[in-house]
């Protein structure tokens, strides 16, 4: 593990699918759907295009995969997604988030989410799980000019937290931590100078990892949010 000193943060920006909530069946059931429902090639979701961009925004990935027309067919996307959600998506946060949401929040510790899902989509499953007031900034895909990777992302959420709460400054990465289970989170963390946290995470965010260790970024890499839990508040 590469040597760095932890200290508390002021901002912690969290991912959203597959970080806080459990969102892999709605995903199968969403392609699925819409598979079906446009007449698609079954394996244009298996293809390794695809899976590179698994983490992508629709907006970024959806044009090299269907090419002319891919605005309509991501809105029909979003179409199946949306019926899902509201008739039998069972989505379950991950154990032990909902606490260490509270906990920070409780810590004043400013909150964001930076999520590559639709802005839409994403403020809808916050209401469903009833935990909006936690965060200060919540930013979906094309709510920000660009979507993860890009730092644009990131600092959309930490300049609207900034604007809020006017006396806090970000100084260094470790005043601002970024949490997620992709590769593309750890490289947003990187390219927005926060402090990246993977949780579980991909075989690519691992390889991601092994990158961070190799030019030694100070970065952590946790198993669950029991165990990032017992590191916060032993810092």
């Amino acid at each position: 593990m590469t040597k760095y000193l932890l200290i508390k943060p002021k901002i912690v920006l969290f991912d959203w699918d597959n970080t806080i909530i459990e969102t892999n069946d709605i995903f199968k059931n969403t392609r699925s759907m819409l598979i079906s429902k446009l007449n698609l090639d079954p394996k244009i979701f298996e293809t390794q295009e695809c899976k590179n961009g698994a983490h992508m925004s629709g907006r970024d990935k959806f044009p090299a995969l269907f090419g002319e027309g891919w605005e309509g067919i991501l809105e029909e996307y979003h179409k199946c997604y949306k019926q899902i959600l509201n008739t039998n998506s069972n989505l379950s946060m991950f154990e032990g988030a909902e606490k260490f949401l509270k906990q920070l929040h409780n810590d004043n510790i400013l909150l964001g989410i930076v999520s590559n899902k639709s802005h839409d989509l994403l403020m809808s499953e916050v209401d469903m799980f009833g935990i909006r007031d936690l965060f200060t900034s919540i930013v979906g895909s094309g709510k920000a000019l660009k979507d993860k990777p890009s730092e644009i992302h990131a600092h959309h959420a930490i300049d609207e937290i900034i604007s809020i709460y006017s006396n806090i400054s970000i100084n260094n990465a470790a005043d601002c931590w970024l949490i997620g289970d992709s590769d593309v989170d750890i490289s947003c963390a990187i390219n927005a100078k926060c402090f990246p946290i993977l949780i579980n995470g991909s075989d690519r965010a691992v390889v991601a990892i092994k990158h961070l260790l190799n030019n030694k970024v100070p970065h952590m890499h946790i198993n669950s949010f029991e165990e990032l839990t017992q590191k916060y508040i032993s810092i």
